[in-house]
């Protein structure tokens, strides 16, 4: 995204930006609310050192089809309500 860019520009950059860092090798991942990032005392973070392999297969392969975006705030998902916050189509992060 470029300080020179309209909203509508920005907008289309972010999510290309997104879709690109998704199908790239690394891939692009959101945490649920409420989901530990850094070990505590407590509570270790879900980010560990085991084998991801299954989860990152079944991620790819597996994946169920996005919802539809729904106007009930109850039935929203994490990414609909960030892809709304943030002003990109909902669809972009309907995959992650």
């Amino acid at each position: 995204m470029r300080a020179r860019s309209t909203p509508d520009q920005a907008r289309i950059e972010l999510e290309t930006q997104i879709q690109h860092q998704f199908q790239s090798r690394i891939g692009y991942r959101l945490l649920s609310q409420g989901t530990p990032t850094n070990n505590t005392g407590r509570t270790p973070s879900t980010f560990g050192r085991e084998d991801e392999a299954s989860t990152t297969f079944a991620a790819v392969f597996e994946r169920q089809a996005g919802g539809v975006p729904s106007d009930d705030w109850l039935q929203k998902t994490d990414c609909q309500w960030l892809a709304e916050l943030i002003g990109i189509d909902p669809k972009v992060l309907s995959a992650v």
